[in-house]
């Protein structure tokens, strides 16, 4: 428990607790384990702590960090806003940075201004191969136009 108070005039206890377990938002991964999709959610019913090993769904050329994320020095800055996502970073190795949000089909990825692969992290997340160095990483979401676009392709070529 982090904070208690009470609401109301009748007094009703309010308790607020911290998760001491859950991830945040965006962060590095330490260790990463490359898996086929089509066994990704086997793969992730294996694992015993998401701190520790993140899965990244690749089959080929997959990029790889040369060291563990424990061994990096890193600074990380979240801004965000209505329409898009910017994080600012700054390594002293490459990594795979890990954004817990929803990799839907249509999200793009930038890193300095470059349009770069977005891999699903964890069975449902974003993530991006980030090199070592001062970066800023963009995710942005397109409009419904370009949503209604991809669905009515992936509905065409799927007949």
């Amino acid at each position: 428990m982090v904070y208690e108070t009470t609401a109301t005039e009748k007094n009703i206890p309010v308790y607020i607790y911290e998760n001491t377990q859950v991830m945040p938002r965006i962060y590095f991964a330490k260790s990463v384990k490359f898996v086929n999709p089509e066994n990704a959610f086997d793969e992730l019913l294996k694992v015993k702590d998401f701190h520790n090993l993140t899965l990244i769904e690749c089959q080929k050329d997959c990029p790889k960090s040369k060291l563990l994320i424990s061994d990096i020095n890193i600074e990380l800055l979240l801004i965000s806003d209505i329409n898009n996502s910017i994080v600012k970073i700054k390594t002293s190795e490459e990594g795979w940075l890990v954004y817990s949000d929803a990799n839907l089909p249509t999200w793009e990825a930038y890193i300095d201004g470059q349009k770069t692969d977005i891999y699903t992290a964890n069975y449902l997340f974003k993530s991006v191969f980030v090199p070592e160095g001062e970066h800023e990483v963009v995710f942005k979401y397109p409009g419904l136009w370009e949503q209604d676009r991809a669905a009515f392709k992936n509905l065409i070529f799927n007949f």
